[in-house]
C-alpha cells in the first residue's frame, strides 16, 4: 500500500467544504498530490471510504480520478458501498466503460 494512501486513511473522510480547519484540507491536497498512478485495487477500496459530504473544494475530484485509475475495482464491489454523489459518478463511468468495451 502506498505510503500516501495510508496517511489519507489516516486523515478520514474529506472534509466538509465548511469546516474551519484550513490545515486538514492542505493536509489532504498535499497527501493527494503524493499519490502514484495507477493505484492498486486494494487502495481504490480504501480511497473509495473516503469521500466526504461534498467536494472539499475540488479534492473529491482528485479523489475520484486516483481511484478510476484502478482498472480492476469492480462495479459489484461500487454498489456494495454506501451511495453518494461520488460513488455514483464512479458507478456511471465503470457501466459506460462496459458500453464501449473498455473495461470490466
Amino acid at each position: 500500500m502506498q505510503i500516501a494512501i495510508e496517511q489519507l486513511r489516516k486523515l478520514g473522510p474529506l472534509p466538509p467544504e465548511s469546516t474551519d480547519d484550513i490545515e486538514l484540507i492542505q493536509r489532504w491536497q498535499d497527501t493527494l498530490a503524493l499519490v502514484a498512478s495507477p493505484v492498486t485495487t486494494s487502495e481504490a477500496e480504501v480511497l473509495c471510504m473516503l469521500f466526504g459530504a461534498d467536494s472539499c473544494f475540488g479534492l473529491a475530484w482528485t479523489l475520484l480520478h486516483w481511484i478510476e485509475t484502478a482498472n480492476d475495482l469492480s462495479t459489484e464491489y461500487l454498489k456494495n458501498l454506501p451511495t453518494n454523489e461520488w460513488v455514483g459518478l464512479l458507478l456511471v463511468g465503470r457501466e459506460n466503460a462496459k458500453n464501449f468495451d473498455i473495461a470490466s
